[in-house]
C-alpha cells in the first residue's frame, strides 16, 4: 500500500489526476482495441485447445506477435500469415484473420528473431502437452482461481526465454480483468510512480499480480486492467515523470522575507525574478544555516516555494543557472530593498506561478468544504529559507483548488526545473598574466585542450570566469560561446566574453583558504568551485570567527587589556602570541587570516579569559630568536627543511574579561555546551559562526563598554602579499565587501 498521507501518495494521485484528464479522451479508443485483440487472441487458444493436444514455440510465437502492438511488431498481414501457419481448421482462419487489424495489440518492443521454447530437448513433448492443458483451463472457466491455478502450474513448465513480458500480455488478453501485464515497461511504471521494484520473472508473476491487483483498486483504475497498463505506459513519457526517470535531483525551498517589507519587495522579486537575501537575515536564530542555504546550498533547478506567514503562497520558482549577483552597499542594493538594509545578494529564479502580495492563496480556505484533508497538513516556516518537504501535497492541493490557474505554470514548473538542473554549470579561474599581447580578457580568451580544467571548459553549457594576474584576482566574465579554430597546427579555442566586470583586487593568499585543493594554479586554466568563486567576488576572506584554546599558557591581565604568559611560546608581556599548526588542525589554521575575530578560552582554569584577533595569517617563523623568519612555500609537513622553522599563526589580545566559566555561560545563552567542549578537549582553534560568536560576545562583554572600545580602538596596520590593508580595531577589514549573514564561512555548499 501507499502511504495514505506520505509525499508517494499525493505524487501518485497528481499523476493519476493528470492521466486521466489527458487519456480520458483516449480510453472508448484504448477498450476498443483491448476488446479486438482479446477476441483474437481468446479466438486462437480456443482453436487450439480444440484441434490440438499441445502448444509448443510456433503457437506461443504467434500468440505474443498477435499481443503487440504493429508498430512494435508486425503488420497485420504478417500476423495473418501466422495464423494460417498455425494449419487451424479452414473456417476458423478465415474467420480470426478477417478480425486481426491494426487496431489489435499494445505491448512489446521490435523484436526480429524471437528466440523462445516450450520445454527442454527431452522433455519438449511433456511441456507442450502441460502448456496446452494451462490454456485449456484458462478459457474454459469463468473462475479467477481456477485460471490462477493453471497459470501457478506453467511455472513447473522448463522455458526458454520466457518470462512474465512474453506470457503476461497472453494471459491478459484471455482475462483482462484477471491478469494484468507485468512487463519491463510496467515494471519501470511501478518504480517510476510508486518506487517499487517488481520481477518480471514468471515464476514471481502471481506475487507481483496482487501487487499491481492492490494498486488498481487503492487508485480507482477502471476494471479492465489496460487501463492500468496504459497508465504505466503514459507515466512513463509524462513532463511530470522526466526528473525521476533522468535520476535528477532537485531541492525545494520556501522562502519568505520579513513581513513588513516582502509587499514592496516582492514586485521586485516577481518583475526582475530574483531572490534577495539581505543583512536582516540576522534577524533569525539560524542566520548562518539560512545563508548557507541561499549563498551555497541551492542549486539550479531547485524549486522555491515564496509565501508569507504560515498559510499564504505566493508564487512558485525555480533557480535559475545565473550566478549569484553581489550588490552590497550600491545603488542597486538601494533599489532593490527597503533603504535601510543593504549588502544585498541577489540569486536569480524564474518565478512561473505568481499571485499578487494582496491576492495569495490562503491554504485554510481549501477545507471550507468540510473536508479537512483539503488543507495542508503542514503550514509554512516562519523563517526566511528553509527545505520544504510537502511540495507533492502542495502541487495535488493546489491543482485541486486552482486547476485552470495553476496546472499550466507547474507543467511550466517541471520543465524548467529539470532543464536547469541539468544544465552544467562551473567555474574557472583563468590566469592572464602570459596572454595580454594576444588576446584581449574582455571580449576574447584562446587555449588548448592540453590541461584538465581547459578540458572540461568546452563541454560546459554555462561557465563563469574569474581572471588572475600577479597573484590578484581582477576581474569576472561569463562565457557566452567557445568556437573552435583548427587552422593552426593545434587546435585552439576561443571563448567570447560577455558581463565583463573589474572588481577590487583580491590576492591569491588572501583567498587562498577557500579554495579547498586548489592551492596552486600552475595551469592557465583552474576550475574551481561555486562556493569559492562566490566568496572571492565579496572580496576574499573576511571575518571569520574562532574559538581559541590556550590549553597550558597561564594567563594573566596587564593593566586591564594586555596580557603576560609564562608558557614556552610567548614572549613576557607581549600582546601578541605565535601559535604552531598542529598537523592534524591544518585545515582550520589555513583558514585563519588577519584581522578575523577569536574568543579565548583557557582549559586550564575551564574559563572564557577574552578576545583576540588574528595579526598574521598562517606563515613561517623561526623558533628562536636568532634565527630570521623567512617565507616558505606552503608543504605538507609541520616543520620545513630547515628545522628551525615552524609554521602559524599570529595572535594579538583585544579585550579581557574576569574569568567567566564556560558552563555558566551556556547556561546563560540557552545554549548546549557539550559540542564546544568536545571541541576545545582536542583542538587549539576552532571555527564558530558569526551568529555564535555575537552571541556569546553581547552575553559576556558589557555592550556599551564594548561599543566604546572599539570606537576609541586605532586602526592596526596589516601587510600581505605587499599591499597594505588597514583594519578596524575589531580586525573588520574596511574594504571588505562581505556582509553580516556571510556568518559560519564553513567551506563546502554545493
Amino acid at each position: 500500500m501507499v502511504e495514505s498521507e506520505g509525499e508517494s501518495h499525493y505524487r501518485v494521485r497528481f499523476l493519476v489526476d493528470r492521466y486521466r484528464e489527458r487519456e480520458e479522451h483516449r480510453w472508448e479508443e484504448l477498450e476498443a482495441s483491448a476488446k479486438q485483440t482479446s477476441k483474437v487472441v481468446r479466438d486462437v487458444v480456443e482453436s487450439l485447445v480444440d484441434h490440438y493436444d499441445r502448444i509448443g514455440d510456433a503457437e506461443l510465437k504467434t500468440l505474443f506477435r498477435l499481443c503487440q502492438h504493429p508498430s512494435a511488431g508486425e503488420s497485420p498481414e504478417e500476423r495473418r500469415n501466422r495464423v494460417r501457419d498455425l494449419d487451424l481448421p479452414p473456417v476458423d482462419i478465415e474467420r480470426i484473420t478477417a478480425e486481426i487489424d491494426d487496431s489489435i495489440g499494445s505491448v512489446g518492443a521490435s523484436v526480429e528473431k524471437l528466440r523462445i521454447r516450450v520445454g527442454s530437448d527431452d522433455k519438449e513433448d511433456s511441456a507442450e502437452r502441460t502448456l496446452h492443458d494451462c490454456f485449456r483451463r484458462i478459457v474454459r472457466s469463468e473462475d479467477p482461481e481456477s485460471m490462477i491455478a493453471a497459470v501457478r502450474e506453467m511455472g513447473d513448465i522448463d522455458f526458454y526465454r520466457v518470462q512474465s513480458g512474453r506470457m503476461s500480455p497472453i494471459l491478459h488478453y484471455l482475462a483482462p480483468k484477471v491478469f494484468p501485464v507485468v512487463n519491463g515497461r510496467s515494471a519501470n511504471g511501478m518504480e517510476l510512480v510508486f518506487g517499487e521494484s517488481v520481477s518480471t520473472d514468471l515464476d514471481d508473476y502471481l506475487e507481483v499480480r496482487k501487487r499491481y491487483l492492490t494498486i488498481h483498486a487503492e487508485f480507482d483504475f477502471r476494471p479492465h486492467l489496460r487501463d492500468l497498463d496504459y497508465f504505466f505506459h503514459w507515466a512513463s513519457e509524462s513532463v511530470w515523470t522526466e526528473a525521476r526517470r533522468g535520476d535528477i535531483n532537485r531541492d525545494v525551498w520556501q522562502i519568505k522575507y520579513s513581513s513588513s517589507n516582502f509587499q514592496s519587495l516582492w514586485k521586485v522579486w516577481k518583475k526582475e525574478g530574483i531572490a534577495v537575501m539581505g543583512d536582516w537575515v540576522g534577524n533569525w536564530g539560524d542566520s548562518e544555516g539560512m545563508a548557507r542555504r541561499f549563498l551555497f546550498d541551492m542549486s539550479p533547478g531547485d524549486i522555491v516555494i515564496a509565501h508569507d506567514g504560515y498559510h499564504k503562497l505566493l508564487g512558485i520558482g525555480v533557480v535559475s543557472p545565473e550566478k549569484i549577483d553581489y550588490v552590497g552597499e550600491t545603488d542597486e542594493a538601494i533599489i532593490l530593498s527597503d533603504s535601510s538594509f543593504t549588502g544585498e545578494h541577489i540569486r536569480y529564479v524564474d518565478w512561473v506561478f505568481t499571485r499578487e502580495f494582496t491576492d495569495s492563496i490562503d491554504t485554510r480556505d481549501w477545507n471550507q468544504e468540510g473536508n479537512e484533508d483539503a488543507e495542508l497538513s503542514k503550514n509554512f516556516h516562519a523563517s526566511f529559507l528553509v527545505g520544504y518537504y510537502h511540495l507533492k501535497e502542495l502541487r495535488w492541493k493546489l491543482a485541486s483548488n486552482h486547476r485552470e490557474e495553476v496546472l499550466p505554470a507547474l507543467e511550466n514548473v517541471e520543465m524548467k526545473s529539470v532543464e536547469y538542473a541539468t544544465t552544467s554549470v562551473r567555474f574557472f579561474v583563468l590566469q592572464t598574466d602570459d596572454r595580454r599581447g594576444g588576446d584581449d580578457p574582455i571580449e576574447q580568451y584562446h587555449f588548448t585542450l592540453d590541461t584538465t580544467g581547459a578540458k572540461e571548459l568546452p563541454d560546459t553549457d554555462r561557465a563563469w570566469v574569474i581572471f588572475l594576474e600577479d597573484d590578484h584576482f581582477y576581474a569576472m566574465a561569463r562565457i557566452d560561446s567557445i568556437e573552435k579554430d583548427g587552422r593552426g597546427e593545434e587546435t585552439e579555442y576561443i571563448a567570447s566574453m560577455v558581463k565583463y566586470e573589474e572588481m577590487h583586487p583580491v590576492s591569491l593568499n588572501a583567498a587562498r583558504g577557500e579554495l579547498g585543493d586548489t592551492t596552486t594554479f600552475d595551469t592557465p586554466i583552474t576550475q574551481i568551485g561555486s562556493d569559492a568563486y562566490l566568496r572571492i567576488e565579496m572580496g576574499g576572506v573576511c571575518s571569520r570567527h574562532f574559538w581559541l584554546d590556550v590549553h597550558s599558557a597561564d594567563w594573566h591581565r596587564v593593566d586591564g587589556e594586555w596580557l603576560e604568559s609564562t608558557g614556552s611560546n610567548w614572549d613576557q608581556d607581549a600582546a601578541e602570541q605565535f601559535y604552531p599548526v598542529p598537523g592534524e588542525e591544518k585545515q582550520v589554521f589555513e583558514r585563519a587570516t588577519a584581522g578575523d575575530k577569536i574568543l579565548v578560552h583557557n582549559s586550564s582554569v575551564e574559563q572564557i579569559v577574552g578576545r583576540a584577533y588574528v595579526a598574521a595569517g598562517p606563515h613561517y617563523e623561526a623558533v628562536s630568536d636568532d634565527d630570521p623568519v623567512m617565507e616558505q612555500e606552503e608543504t605538507e609537513f609541520l616543520f620545513a627543511s630547515n628545522e628551525s622553522l615552524i609554521k602559524g599563526i599570529t595572535v594579538r589580545w583585544h579585550e579581557s574579561v574576569d574569568g567567566i566559566d564556560w558552563n555558566e555561560a551556556a547556561e546563560v545563552l540557552h545554549s548546549d555546551s557539550s559540542t564546544v567542549d568536545e571541541l576545545k578537549d582536542e583542538s587549539v582553534l576552532t571555527e564558530l559562526s558569526e551568529h555564535f560568536f555575537e552571541k556569546v560576545v553581547s552575553r559576556i562583554f558589557p555592550p556599551e563598554e564594548t561599543r566604546q572600545r572599539e570606537r576609541n580602538s586605532p586602526p592596526i596596520k596589516k601587510e600581505e602579499s605587499g599591499r597594505i590593508l588597514w583594519t578596524a580595531g575589531d580586525g573588520k577589514d574596511l574594504y571588505c565587501r562581505s556582509i553580516r549573514k556571510m556568518v559560519a564561512r564553513t567551506a563546502g555548499g554545493r
